[in-house]
């Protein structure tokens, strides 16, 4: 069984999930995000990294932050969002 969502913050929805899903008997196999946030879960670890090591399962991101961050810079219709991706990612994020 694969998980497929949107975006990735701190892990709690996935968690619930990958839950519901052993709860129920079946095995999820991975879990696949659009966007990774790179938000820190319950720890200084990355929401994805806690994931993984938890379940065991691979957490595959289509895009990441670090991704968003290189498509803004050098794009000069986007580059004033710059500061506030990079301040969101000092408050909420991993390096």
């Amino acid at each position: 069984m694969l998980i497929i969502d949107d975006v990735i913050t701190d892990g709690g929805a996935k968690r619930e999930a990958i839950e519901l899903i052993r709860a129920q008997g079946a095995t999820p196999a991975a879990v696949l995000i659009a966007f990774d946030r790179m938000e820190r879960g319950r720890d200084e670890r990355s929401a994805v990294q806690e994931l993984q090591q938890e379940f065991r399962i691979p957490v595959i991101a289509i895009a990441t932050l670090d991704d968003l961050l290189r498509f803004i810079a050098g794009r000069p219709a986007l580059e004033a969002a710059g500061p506030a991706v990079t301040a969101y990612r000092a408050r909420y994020g991993v390096q």
